[in-house]
């Protein structure tokens, strides 16, 4: 277990809400996880993250054999993490409140990479919007729902950040080339598409879910297996066509060893999915593209803890330079104004700092999971 110091306690009275930010309730084999701040979308912040990081450990003391987790509102399930706390420190130059660009990542990747590894069977309803931080909580676990109205995006690039929370994972193992799509472009993914996709597997209609979590909690004994569980939510699920569109133009699209191949590929491309994707590509920053490339490329061949490290050092790469906090101050803060990047084309960024982002930290700051 991670020991927080006296000083990240401080910082979570700066940047949390009320303690009512994430609702429990348990029964004799089941648990069940709301995440509770609606206006927000259901962000995470710190002290969220560590209230259910809190639970892992007596989930599994205690036999529960599934946990639900889902978001309050209706319209999210989480979008993101509470980024505007990362900008808010750094913008106030004061020295106790930078460390929350470590810590908030640090035990953001701790928690995603312990739900996915927990001996309870994590069930994740990804109804509503599904993005950042919200990815991370539920892309890895091995029951991901999908329903109707489920948005699924993971859009990091638009604000000059990078597929964070496990993304060089999954995204890399997702056919056609979908993943790199996904991640250089932003592109949103509606209901079924998340099946379609691999994003989620099962796809269940929003009306059908009070049932299944009622099944679910009924029929778990102390000899449930996760199998059994998966038994349950496939009878409430509809079958998806594992098809997507523009499947076969994406996977010619984004075919290629290197960045600039794939580049040239999509601001060549004639047709009107092809111009469509060049559109979304130049609307990106410069070295969030080259950087979200080279993790997914590198991501396919590491396993998940390996891609968290990686991450995370990626996250304090990020959190040094400039262009992070101006996408941020331009996309979420001043939303009329035009961000000044370091690079206008992804092409003028140099290999060399692209091989500085994914270098080793000094072990003492490396995460450890």
């Amino acid at each position: 277990m991670r020991r927080i110091t006296q000083l990240n306690r401080q910082i979570v009275s700066n940047f949390s809400s009320s303690t009512d930010s994430v609702l429990f309730t348990q029964d004799k084999f089941k648990a069940k996880v709301v995440l509770n701040k609606p206006k927000a979308l259901n962000a995470l912040d710190l002290a969220m993250i560590r209230q259910i990081q809190g639970r892992i450990v007596p989930w599994t003391q205690e036999g529960i054999k599934a946990v639900w987790i889902n978001g309050a509102g209706g319209k999210a399930f989480c979008a993101g993490g509470d980024i505007k706390s990362l900008y808010d420190a750094k913008k106030s130059g004061k020295p106790e409140e930078l460390p929350i660009l470590d810590t908030f990542f640090r035990e953001e990747f701790t928690l995603d990479y312990e739900l996915a590894n927990m001996k309870p069977t994590q069930i994740a309803v990804m109804d509503g919007i599904v993005m950042g931080g919200g990815v991370g909580i539920s892309v890895h676990a091995p029951i991901k729902i999908a329903t109707e109205n489920s948005v699924f995006a993971m859009p990091e690039a638009k604000i000059a950040f990078f597929t964070d929370v496990g993304g060089g994972y999954f995204l890399s193992r997702l056919r056609s080339n979908i993943g790199l799509y996904l991640g250089l472009t932003g592109a949103r993914l509606k209901g079924k598409e998340l099946v379609a996709t691999g994003v989620a597997n099962y796809y269940v209609p929003r009306n059908k879910l009070d049932a299944l979590e009622e099944e679910v909690k009924s029929s778990l004994n102390q000899n449930s297996t996760p199998n059994d569980i998966k038994n349950i939510v496939a009878k409430y699920a509809e079958q998806v066509p594992l098809t997507f569109s523009n499947e076969e133009e994406i996977k010619q699209l984004f075919n290629g060893e290197t960045f600039q191949s794939i580049y040239q590929n999509i601001q060549s491309s004639t047709s009107e999915f092809g111009q469509s994707v060049a559109k979304l590509i130049n609307q990106q920053n410069a070295i969030s593209l080259r950087i979200i490339f080279e993790q997914i490329k590198r991501g396919k061949k590491l396993n998940l803890k390996e891609n968290f490290v990686s991450d995370f050092r990626l996250t304090q790469r990020f959190t040094e330079d400039n262009d992070f906090f101006e996408g941020i101050r331009t996309v979420l803060i001043d939303r009329s104004d035009t961000p000044n990047w370091t690079y206008k084309s992804p092409l003028d960024v140099p290999q060399t700092l692209i091989d500085q982002y994914f270098a080793p930290l000094p072990y003492e700051k490396e995460l450890k999971i």
